[in-house]
């Protein structure tokens, strides 16, 4: 990542490996390797958490590998669980990775439901999806039944009430 230039609200701008120019917000600052890196989140549903060499504030051009990326969020979540994001993947049914925000998991007549937003999506229309695990991971399923899904979100709202202003 290079850093393009740094606001004063704590926000940067700075290019991916891809070229593509992010807006990022710095959210945390950790050591690795004795070098010093930046955590930030983005809105862009391919990039959304990434990962900056503070040297790269005084306009160098330093990338971080994928792997160096990934153990500098891990240790950063791990020294500051409470800002951990509840960030992941799902693939649709054309294909395409979206990236997604758990809000919340509801337990519905003996089965788990994930409610989530797409990340960086203004519109907030939630994706519900069924939560089955396996030996090795948690795999999410669409779900077909209008009743199943209005009774889900019917309890999320009950839940989330002081947290989100719904709109029916």
């Amino acid at each position: 990542m290079k850093i393009d230039e740094m606001q004063d609200d704590g926000y940067i701008s700075l290019f991916s490996k891809s070229g593509k120019q992010l807006v990022a917000k710095i959210i945390g600052r950790t050591f690795y390797d004795n070098d010093e890196y930046l955590i930030c989140e983005t809105n862009s549903p391919d990039n959304p958490v990434c990962v900056a060499d503070v040297r790269s504030l005084n306009g160098q051009s330093i990338p971080v590998a994928d792997i160096t990326a990934q153990a500098v969020v891990e240790k950063f979540y791990d020294e500051n669980p409470d800002l951990a994001n509840n960030l992941f993947y799902i693939v649709d049914e054309e294909g395409n990775d979206i990236c997604v925000e758990l809000l919340d998991f509801i337990e519905y007549r003996e089965k788990a439901y994930a409610v989530c937003i797409p990340h960086g999506d203004e519109s907030m229309e939630v994706i519900i999806l069924e939560v089955r695990e396996n030996e090795e991971e948690e795999e999410y399923f669409s779900i077909e039944d209008e009743e199943e899904l209005n009774a889900i979100f019917v309890l999320f709202k009950e839940r989330n009430a002081e947290n989100f202003d719904f709109v029916d």
